[in-house]
Formats: structure tokens, C-alpha cells, sequence
């Protein structure tokens, strides 16, 4: 029985598709914290307000829009 092996150019294709699939899965979740955040914070402004927010982490504990 012949075992296959992946010609180099097939095995730097799937090594680099691998590293991206990786780095998007890894950035997404700052990304739409990030996302999140700005909205509120544009919602607040559009108000007339001053926004106040506490993250820890990719969470939002705390958010606060004053308005005077």
C-alpha cells in the first residue's frame, strides 16, 4: 500500500491557510469588543452625553452615559 505525502507547495498552502484560519479566529473576539464598544460610546455621544466605560478583559463591566 503506497502512503501519500503532500507535495511542499501543497503543504505551504495548508500551513499558511492554517496560520490565517488561526489569526482570524484569535483577532475576532477583540474585534467585535471593540465593535461593541464603539457603538454604545457613538449612541452616548449622539445624545449629548460623555460615556463611561470599564472593560476587564474583552467584557464590559460597567458603562455609563452622563448627560448635563
Amino acid at each position: 500500500m503506497k502512503t501519500s505525502k503532500l507535495a511542499p507547495p501543497k503543504k505551504l498552502a495548508i500551513s499558511i491557510g492554517a496560520i490565517l484560519t488561526l489569526g482570524v479566529l484569535l483577532s475576532a473576539p477583540f474585534y467585535f469588543s471593540y465593535v461593541e464598544v464603539k457603538a454604545i460610546s457613538d449612541k452616548c455621544y449622539d445624545n449629548s452625553g460623555l460615556p463611561k466605560i470599564e472593560k476587564s478583559g474583552l467584557k464590559i463591566d460597567y458603562f455609563a452615559c452622563s448627560t448635563n
